[in-house]
């Protein structure tokens, strides 16, 4: 974990899947997570998503062949990439592993804390 946690800086926030509860030496009492691979999962979608979401008022990227241009098909299921047509959307599903991000984007809580505004955000959120 520490590798990973090197890049992070003060106010990031990160979610940790399946910690477990523990006593650490010295008394201290937290959460221990056993598998970093899956904050690793985590840390490389959140790459693709920034990556292909566009600046206001800029095109989209079609997710499968990298084309910016106008009147993308949005995925209806994670409504975050976008493709060309139906042949890039199938070439992203199989392809670049698509099908088991887009079960993640769709998560309402997930979906929370993509699209908070922490520039101005003051309030609590409770996930499920």
């Amino acid at each position: 974990m520490p590798r990973i946690l090197k890049n992070f800086k003060v106010g990031y926030t990160i979610a940790l899947f399946y910690p477990t509860f523990h006593y650490f030496l010295g008394g201290t009492v937290g959460v221990r997570v056993e598998d970093s691979h899956s904050v690793m999962e985590v840390l490389e979608m959140n790459k693709e998503v920034i990556k292909y979401t566009p600046t206001e008022g800029a095109k989209q990227k079609c997710y499968s062949c990298d084309e910016t241009k106008d009147n993308l098909n949005m995925c209806a299921g994670c409504k975050t990439f976008h493709y060309c047509n139906k042949d890039c959307q199938t070439k992203a599903w199989k392809g670049k592993g698509h099908k088991k991000v887009c079960r993640v984007l769709k998560d309402d809580n997930v979906k929370k804390i993509r699209f908070l505004n922490y520039g101005v955000f003051d309030g609590g959120v409770t996930f499920r």
